[in-house]
């Protein structure tokens, strides 16, 4: 029997996953938030039976249908994906935690940190698996019809999944990768488990702690930071980014941090950051995951003003969006 996915966050990139975990022979099934009957939309929409998703990359074009469940449905969840926004991360495992038995086991591959430990807690084995994925893609069009969503997606590259226990072993040689992730490990894309993932989840905050919002407040593309005017600004951030780091003992990303984001900048120059998706659709930001918790959570406090005032403009926009 084909074992069954749960994937809580079906936008964008747990949508490429789900297309990847049929890919390695699980069948998945993506959670849906229960409907808010408060909302008109909501009162109008049928409810979600299935999503058909083409992914688009390059000349290949592949079409799933995915089956769908509430998140509040009654079926017992075995192995999990969570690929939300971080500000939803917690939210979204309550909403579907009364459906875990002791033998759930649960991947988050969402951005930022600071929930991690929290969502380690939710879970009945206290076994989270930390992820973090320089893959991604584009919704391209979406329509719905009678219970149907029919989406298109384009891959915006096969980028680097790592894997890592998010509870680091004591002793030298006792990790190992679960089972149930192996399929991936071993997929057709760059994927490796990494038995210390902290540093790969702190390296991608820091660089998304520069990137990102450089970009979105900006209004650039990812490649328009090796170019004045925006360099200076990239720059700056760095030097900011490296200081906190290094106050923190992080020096191992510290000391890499300057050339990983000049390679980042190279190969993603014709991106856009999520951020900037995010801003030029209204929708909430992933600020305090990344550049809250880098300022505020991370250790000591340094001065980095232009850090400061990115994550205070943010701030006062989503300040902005809830009235």
């Amino acid at each position: 029997m084909t074992a069954q996915l749960h994937i809580l966050g079906a936008g964008a990139l747990g949508t490429l996953f789900a297309h990847r975990a049929i890919v390695v022979g699980y069948e998945p099934v993506l959670v849906t938030r229960v409907p808010d009957v408060t909302r008109p939309a909501d009162m109008i929409r049928p409810p979600e039976k299935q999503r058909v998703v083409t992914l688009e990359d390059g000349d290949v074009r592949m079409t799933h249908t995915f089956p769908t469940e509430a998140a509040n449905a009654k079926r017992p969840i075995t192995h999990l994906f969570i690929a939300t926004k971080s500000y939803d991360v917690l939210s979204a495992i309550d909403s579907v935690v009364d459906r875990f038995t002791r033998d759930t086991r649960v991947a988050v591959i969402s951005n930022g940190l600071g929930y991690h430990e929290a969502v380690n807690q939710r879970i009945p084995s206290h076994r989270l698996v930390a992820g973090t994925t320089t893959a991604g893609c584009k919704l391209l069009s979406s329509s719905a019809s009678d219970g149907q969503l029919t989406q298109r997606y384009g891959v915006a590259g096969a980028g680097v999944t790592l894997f890592g226990a998010w509870q680091t072993p004591l002793s030298a040689g006792a990790s190992s990768i679960p089972s149930w992730l192996t399929p991936f490990i071993d997929g057709p894309w760059p994927c490796e488990w990494r038995d210390d993932i902290h540093p790969a989840l702190l390296m991608k905050l820091a660089v998304n702690a520069v990137i990102n919002p450089c970009t979105a407040l900006n209004d650039v593309a990812n490649g328009a930071l090796a170019e004045p005017p925006w360099q200076e600004q990239a720059e700056q951030a760095t030097r900011e980014v490296t200081q906190i780091l290094k106050a923190a003992k992080q020096t191992l990303v510290a000391d890499t941090l300057a050339s990983t984001i000049d390679r980042v900048i190279a190969d993603t120059a014709h991106n856009t950051s999520s951020m900037l998706a995010d801003i030029r659709a209204k929708r909430p930001t992933e600020h305090e995951a990344i550049l809250g918790y880098l300022l505020e959570q991370l250790g000591p406090a340094t001065d980095a003003p232009l850090l400061t005032s990115w994550l205070s403009l943010l701030r006062q926009r989503s300040r902005d969006l809830a009235l």
